[in-house]
């Protein structure tokens, strides 16, 4: 920038790009002083391209939307789930983690096939009494192109206040046109934990997110089932699970493993954050155990299944999971605005760095849904395809993939060989 153009700029705009490059300056100081190098030349140049747009693009532009959306650039260049949310999102985002209800259409959704796709519609929400499917599209929402959108913008875009409206098109696998919706936000109350009696002795429980009472709810939920009698042997369902609370699941590993690591965080440097372990309370240890994992099984499924796994507590079967192995922390700003920001890695018991790779199943069991006349179901996105993801750390030689194809329901496989495994227990000696 020339001295006749530093003239010509607003006062303001001066102001708020020096302040601009004091505020990055005292961090980036801060936080690299002992090293060789500073950005803070770069700094100056981010601070000359603010004013050159406030002054001189075609359209009059607000500074502060200027740098809330720089900030925002910054935390997506990190990695996936780093992001920056402004004082309203923020707000919202931590009342969708303190409370069990929000209000939204009653979707889950993921990423398929590059396309933010249905995965299961809730039971009576808005969008199950509307008539939308597993394996829709979703190509809009409020009339926003979903194509370059992230799945937690999408499902941002959905969720919102009780009785205000959202308009959403749909894409229907084998349809030519198009349909819209426009649903109603209502309540959404999520059931972390659900359970039923398979056969005497054998039980399901299946876990649909890690909310602060999901644990607790599990054992409930495995008294219900020992109530006619006791209880021989359980499958652990973690389908379709994405995640949730790490001191969810934490409390939920703790259930089965009576002593010993269930998670450790590494951040920066390799350096240990903390190591988190069991407690031995009210341990169901003499229960047999399947756990059941998918493609979408992530973050706190995976903790959790790494867990039983390394323990040598429960045999995991399905397909190789999800691979989300991060860890994000919030941090609030002094405007009300926030940052999601990833801090560390997770690690199995055994050493094993869950980001990018996820867990392999011991048994290898196809979901099916590749068999689909759909072909949004040919190749599931994982953290692994996300750009930026964070590399896979080093640590133990991981196991080879299992290649066998075991044609059968993943739960009839899971309930096979739980029985399987109850007769083991209660062989007599020499068997």
């Amino acid at each position: 920038m020339n001295r006749h153009t530093m003239h010509t700029l607003p006062r303001k705009t001066i102001i708020i790009a020096a302040v601009v490059v004091m505020m990055l300056s005292a961090v980036f100081f801060t936080s690299s002083h002992a090293g060789a190098s500073t950005p803070y030349p770069r700094l100056r140049i981010f601070a000359r391209v603010l004013a050159h747009i406030e002054s001189s693009f075609v359209d009059a532009v607000d500074a502060d939307v200027l740098i809330e959306g720089a900030i925002d650039g910054l935390l997506k260049n990190l990695d996936p789930h780093s992001a920056y949310y402004g004082p309203e999102e923020f707000r919202q985002l931590i009342d969708d983690i303190n409370n069990e209800a929000f209000g939204g259409v009653g979707l889950e959704v993921n990423i398929i096939n590059y396309v933010i796709t249905v995965t299961a519609p809730l039971p009576d929400t808005p969008a199950e009494k509307a008539g939308i499917r597993a394996g829709d599209q979703i190509l809009k929402i409020e009339g926003k192109s979903t194509r370059t959108m992230s799945l937690e913008d999408a499902v941002w875009m959905m969720r919102g206040k009780a009785g205000t409206d959202v308009s959403i098109t749909i894409k229907r696998p084998g349809e030519s046109k198009t349909r819209p919706y426009k649903l109603t936000r209502a309540r959404i109350k999520l059931k972390s934990v659900d359970s039923r009696l398979l056969s005497e002795g054998f039980g399901l429980v299946s876990l649909k997110t890690f909310q602060a009472d999901t644990a607790e709810r599990l054992r409930e939920s495995i008294k219900k089932l020992s109530a006619g009698g006791k209880l021989e042997g359980l499958i652990l369902d973690l389908r379709g699970n994405v995640g949730g609370l790490l001191a969810a699941a934490v409390k939920t590993a703790d259930v089965f493993i009576n002593k010993g690591e269930i998670v450790t965080t590494r951040g920066r440097g390799d350096r240990v954050i903390k190591k988190y372990k069991a407690s031995a309370r009210d341990t169901y240890g003499e229960v047999s155990l399947v756990v059941l994992i998918d493609r979408w099984s992530a973050s706190a499924s995976e903790i959790v299944a790494g867990a039983l796994q390394d323990h040598g507590r429960a045999l995991a079967v399905g397909e190789q999971t999800f691979g989300k192995g991060s860890v994000q922390t919030l941090i609030e700003l002094n405007d009300g605005s926030g940052l999601k920001l990833t801090i560390a890695r997770y690690y199995t018991p055994s050493g094993r760095s869950i980001q990018a790779r996820g867990i392999v199943p011991d048994i290898l069991v196809p979901s099916g849904l590749e068999k689909t006349s759909s072909a949004i179901w040919d190749s599931q996105i994982r953290e692994k395809d996300l750009e930026r993801h964070l590399k896979p750390a080093s640590g133990p030689k991981e196991e080879a993939e299992h290649t066998e194809n075991i044609k059968d329901v993943q739960l009839r496989v899971a309930y096979d060989l739980v029985r399987s495994l109850v007769k083991m227990h209660t062989a007599p000696p020499g068997r």
